[in-house]
């Protein structure tokens, strides 16, 4: 019983929660649950933080013994809570602009305490078995992060204005941005209304929250599929979005506001042709009859050792009928590189082929983030 103890401390929770007993335990196979877009979907008791720090370097074990071997001697720096994960039913997403006599470590230091903000708004034990645990991760501007840290990041960390024949792709700043993925709209408001709460008086300039919801089983408003292309499987999303040996990830956030009246006048083979996918099953269209600038064309691409360009997209709706709405975009990445390249597809600089998407969606908002480790977040503290 001793040796079943130990064990379970360093197994995922969902092993815990399995094992009923040393023979359940192992006698069964337990993989940590999934949500629909292949992240890890987290439910139960227990800190965030702490669930994806488990599940990081645990996936799936089929005995008590494999599960003791499995366990590394000295734990890898966990990425926080939001990397790897795939979406819930709702997102809040928080860019913050500093003020400029703002004391940034002062604010690093609020913020590095997001995961302690979420558990004391909604602590584990309040919520119900099969609720899943709000998760929350916050990113800082290149220039904030040398600031607080003294680290330069890669040159092309930093976001730039892009301008295509369909439209252009504005860098419009922000210096601290807070992801979250929680149940109910109201769990979302209350992280975010807290963190801004919690910043030394002064420090915000400005800000922009916005809220981003599940539309027909994972569908952008013009009725596709959104991230068909999508990493699939735990081990994939930690090579594509996290930094090797580091663990932190590089995150890139746009607005795009669709004009949906434009997009629906259109056939539906011509919609088609401009996403690259067949509208009812997100098919990919034929090589014989896909456009080159169909949107699925465009971001494809392979870097120069052969291996696919890919990015953990994790994009929502959002907006009203009254007023704007289209997509907020959101991907993760374990470097800049993967979204210079998608960003530069889209409008043409190297063969001006452009991007067909953006004939019906227009970008006003865009950023590159890094998102800190757990461990590098702990420092601030």
């Amino acid at each position: 019983m001793q040796t079943l103890r130990r064990v379970l401390v360093s197994a995922p929770p969902r092993i815990k929660q399995a094992a009923g007993s040393a023979r359940a335990f192992a006698s069964r196979s337990v993989q940590v649950a999934k949500s629909r877009t292949d992240g890890l979907f987290l439910v139960g008791a227990g800190i965030s933080t702490l669930l994806v720090g488990a599940a990081y370097t645990h996936e799936r074990f089929t005995s008590l013994g494999e599960c003791a071997a499995a366990a590394p001697a000295t734990p890898k720096p966990a990425p926080q809570p939001t990397v790897l994960t795939g979406n819930i039913n709702t997102a809040g997403y928080l860019t913050i602009h500093l003020s400029n006599h703002a004391d940034a470590k002062a604010v690093a230091r609020v913020v590095s305490r997001l995961q302690t903000i979420v558990d004391t708004l909604f602590p584990a034990d309040e919520r119900a078995s099969d609720e899943p645990a709000p998760l929350a991760g916050v990113a800082f501007s290149p220039s904030l992060w040398q600031r607080v840290t003294g680290q330069t990041l890669p040159a092309n960390a930093s976001y730039k204005d892009r301008n295509g024949a369909f439209g252009s792709m504005p860098a419009t700043g922000g210096d601290i941005f807070v992801h979250v993925k929680t149940l109910t709209y109201s769990q979302a408001f209350e992280i975010l209304d807290a963190v801004l709460s919690a910043l030394p008086p002064g420090s915000v300039a400005k800000f922009e929250d916005r809220y981003g919801w599940g539309y027909k089983d994972g569908r952008d408003l013009s009725g596709f599929l959104d991230g068909t292309e999508n990493p699939s499987g735990h081990a994939l999303r930690q090579d594509v979005g996290l930094i090797p040996g580091r663990n932190g990830s590089y995150l890139i956030t746009q607005l795009w506001i669709h004009d949906r009246a434009h997009f629906n006048s259109q056939v539906i083979s011509e919609q088609e042709n401009w996403v690259g996918r067949t509208k009812e099953d997100s098919a990919q269209l034929d090589a014989s009859v896909e456009p080159l600038t169909s949107h699925r064309a465009r971001m494809v691409g392979h870097d120069k050792n052969g291996k696919k360009i890919n990015i953990i997209r994790q994009s929502m709706p959002f907006g009203t009928l009254s007023g704007e709405h289209g997509l907020f975009f959101i991907a993760y990445a374990n470097s800049p590189d993967n979204f210079d390249y998608m960003l530069d597809r889209m409008v043409g600089v190297k063969d001006s082929l452009n991007d067909s998407i953006m004939r019906f969606s227009k970008c006003t908002r865009g950023n590159y983030w890094y998102v800190p480790s757990t461990a590098e977040l702990a420092a601030f503290k």
